[in-house]
């Protein structure tokens, strides 16, 4: 499959889509939990709850971080370009 020119590899079917979504989740919770740390770094009412850190995690898969996103590819690019030029 290409996408403007690139080659990009075959479409996923739906069940690799499913397994990868799956994973995703579980790494986000597992970086997200090891970010958040210990419960005795906490102070009484500001540790999460099981069901308020699993809406923590939506929610940081639900965010746009677009413009970083963004910025940081253009730089990345630009990167790799004076790289060609100055091999």
């Amino acid at each position: 499959m290409k996408v403007n020119g690139y080659e990009i590899g075959q479409e996923p079917t739906s069940e690799e889509m499913q397994v990868y979504m799956r994973v995703k989740h579980f790494l986000n919770m597992e970086w997200i939990a090891q970010w958040l740390g210990s419960p005795e770094d906490y102070d009484e009412g500001e540790l999460l709850t099981q069901d308020e850190f699993e809406r923590l995690v939506w929610r940081f898969e639900d965010a746009d971080f677009g413009a970083e996103e963004t910025e940081y590819l253009h730089f990345e690019q630009r990167q790799i370009v004076e790289e060609r030029r100055t091999a």
